[in-house]
């Protein structure tokens, strides 16, 4: 950040307190200390309250215009400008004029008078009422000789003549003007025709407008059932009666431009809001066609009339499709069940030529078992035949012992072999017993019964669900074909119009389609031999 000289700031200082418009017309309240009277006519002194002072100067053109002597002590209300002295850095008060000089009894009693007021609520924003727009009728109190109400008048006639003037004369300086005052609001509240009030005079001193600090004139005019602006003197002059009305204006001729709007002002009020509602318009009626123009396309795109055409369509074909299905699923499980019936024939026969062929096999092998077991008897008798003769030999030639010849038949097993045989025998038999190819046959045949019965179940629920899903989509469907075709028309009652004897001409319809409700009046109705209304 750049520094500054003391220069540059002391005269943006300067150039701030001088573009300030309140410093350039102000009314000071304050005691006078240090005066000091000049030789040269100037007075020097300064203005002080509890917490605060300023340097003040009268200068002689305007010094020579008192009447009072100045002097430390004194309670003074000053109206001038100030200014900021650059050399120095100090604030200084150019006094034009006083406006109230006194001990401060005057002013003493006007703020007793504006706190006790202001407790009892007179000056509550609430109560206030509101300035009305366009008055038809202005009732002005003020003096009739005074420059205040010709202000007032040429002001009003200037901005706008349509509002008519009454003046109720008055006095505005004095112990009796307060009682005028008073006088003048009870006479416009007790007309009918008065719209708006206008209470006020020109400049003076402080004591001359006095009168407008008067209690029961502020409780007159809180009282009234009429809206009132108060105009008393000039801009930095305020009285009770600014307080307590519905409106403050600065001056006399201020009030005349508040209480009414110009003809000018209205023309270009008018004119201005006539091109933005023309604007508005003309931009909601460009929005809505382009609305309308973007619904008119999607409701050409996405229409469900023309949707539910097409599905009606591939609704057809999908149950001629079905339908076809269903035949050709229904004729190949019939051909799948004539060729179950045709198997399980098959397979009957195949099981008794099995069984014929195990028969044979019996037969065969009980006849090769008996051959054989024939086969072996002749061996063992022809070796027990042996046997016998080598024993014989054996003894005859006692070339071995007795006990040897038992330890011989001891280790000479030739019953084993035999044994072994006819177990192998006896088995073969009892398997042969324990097949039952009759239990085998039934078994199996049952097992066949059943998934023909389970697969004709199957295909008949299939069949079922299938039509019953098709009738669900075809009721459906002519439904909300019907909904979007169906037309209710309404009588101006609200019940729904079923008979032409119901109706008369003359009477209004309310006609409710899909996408909206149409209004109608009956103008005609063809014959003229129907009923009576009911």
């Amino acid at each position: 950040m750049k520094a500054i000289k003391v220069k540059e700031l002391n005269s943006y200082l300067k150039k701030i307190v001088s573009m300030d418009f309140l410093l350039s017309n102000i009314a000071v309240e304050g005691e006078i200390s240090n005066f000091k009277a000049h030789e040269n006519g100037n007075l020097y002194f300064s203005l002080k309250d509890d917490f605060s002072r300023i340097n003040a100067i009268i200068f002689y053109k305007n010094a020579i215009n008192l009447d009072f002597k100045m002097e430390d002590g004194l309670k003074i209300i000053a109206k001038g400008s100030v200014n900021y002295y650059e050399k120095d850095s100090q604030i200084t008060l150019y006094i034009s004029e006083i406006i109230s000089h006194s001990s401060g009894n005057l002013y003493a009693e006007f703020v007793r008078l504006k706190k006790k007021l202001s407790k009892e609520g007179l000056f509550d924003p609430g109560h206030k009422l509101k300035i009305p727009t366009f008055p038809k009728t202005i009732g002005i109190i003020t003096s009739a000789s005074g420059a205040a109400v010709k202000d007032i008048v040429n002001m009003l006639k200037m901005r706008n003549n349509l509002a008519n003037i009454i003046i109720f004369p008055s006095l505005v300086q004095g112990d009796d003007a307060p009682s005028d005052l008073i006088e003048g609001i009870k006479y416009f509240n007790d007309r009918e025709d008065i719209d708006l009030i206008i209470l006020g005079r020109g400049g003076g001193s402080f004591e001359d407008l006095f009168c407008f600090n008067d209690e029961n004139l502020a409780k007159a005019i809180y009282n009234s059932n009429i809206p009132i602006i108060s105009a008393v003197g000039h801009e930095v002059d305020y009285s009770i009666s600014d307080f307590v009305a519905d409106m403050r204006a600065a001056t006399p001729t201020k009030a005349a431009e508040l209480a009414i709007i110009s003809k000018k002002e209205l023309s270009e009020n008018l004119k201005s809001n006539y091109e933005l509602l023309n604007s508005s318009l003309n931009k909601i009626i460009f929005d809505m066609r382009e609305k309308l123009s973007n619904y008119g396309n999607l409701l050409r795109i996405f229409c469900p009339l023309k949707d539910i055409l097409v599905n009606k369509d591939n609704l057809k074909d999908r149950f001629n499709r079905l339908n076809i299905s269903l035949k050709s699923s229904v004729f190949n499980n019939q051909k799948i069940l004539e060729y179950g019936v045709k198997s399980i024939k098959s397979y009957d026969f195949k099981i008794e030529e099995r069984k014929v062929y195990l028969e044979d096999k019996k037969l065969t092998l009980v006849s090769g078992l008996s051959q054989k077991i024939n086969i072996e008897t002749n061996k063992l008798n022809y070796y027990y035949k042996l046997l016998n003769y080598n024993m014989f030999q054996l003894l005859r030639s006692n070339s071995i012992s007795l006990k040897n010849f038992k330890y011989y038949l001891k280790t000479y097993k030739v019953s084993d072999e035999i044994l072994k045989k006819n177990l192998y025998l006896h088995a073969l038999e009892s398997r042969l017993k324990v097949m039952d190819f009759k239990t085998d046959f039934r078994y199996k045949k049952d097992y066949l019964y059943n998934k023909k019965y389970i697969l004709n179940n199957l295909t008949l629920n299939i069949i079922k669900n299938e039509r019953n899903k098709l009738n669900t989509l075809i009721y459906n469907l002519n439904t909300l074909y019907n909904d979007i075709n169906k037309v209710k028309v309404y009588l101006k009652d609200g019940s729904l119009l079923k008979d032409i004897r119901q109706i008369n001409e003359g009477d209004f319809l309310n006609i409710h389609l899909k996408n909206g409700v149409a209004k109608a009046q009956i103008k005609d109705i063809e014959g003229k031999n129907y009923a009576k209304r009911l």
